[in-house]
């Protein structure tokens, strides 16, 4: 998870670390958001606060870097399939 450095994870942390990183794409976490509880718990297993974890998994990747432009068409990542 690029959103964890460093941070060595087993198959449970990095479910729930995929989880949040899911829940943080999508949706204006906060506390009082129905899911909080949950959140709060998930984050814990990582050793972090609810509000950290959501910081965090919410920052766009710093290290994804693209070397042909001509694999984006309008913002979009294409994928051209294999013979």
């Amino acid at each position: 998870m690029s959103w964890l450095p460093g941070q060595p994870l087993d198959r449970n942390t990095a479910v729930t670390a995929m989880i949040l990183a899911d829940l943080a794409s999508k949706a204006d976490l906060h506390e009082g958001h129905r899911l909080w509880p949950h959140i709060q718990g998930w984050a814990a297993e990582l050793g972090l606060t609810a509000p950290q974890a959501v910081a965090a998994a919410s920052r766009p990747p710093d290290d994804i870097h693209r070397d042909r432009d001509d694999e984006h068409v309008g913002g979009q990542l294409t994928w051209e399939a294999a013979d």
